[in-house]
């Protein structure tokens, strides 16, 4: 997901550019720091996801509905 992208990436290469760690320990750090975020904003996303639909009274096209 790109938000945990914008706040993952640029603490990764701060940290990794402070401390002078090898790649492998930045990577070793930060990617299952990356995957947690992910699967943790799995959940809010889709109940963003449902929320729009439901306000915007979303509903499945049929082909009627579509100009030919």
């Amino acid at each position: 997901m790109s938000i945990v992208s914008l706040i993952i990436v640029p603490l990764a290469l701060a940290f990794h550019f402070v401390s002078g760690s090898p790649m492998w320990l930045t990577l070793l750090i930060w990617l299952p720091l990356m995957i947690v975020m992910a699967l943790g904003m799995l959940r809010p996303a889709r109940g963003l996801m449902f929320n729009l639909q439901w306000k915007h009274d979303a509903r499945e096209i049929r082909n009627e509905d579509m100009d030919q």
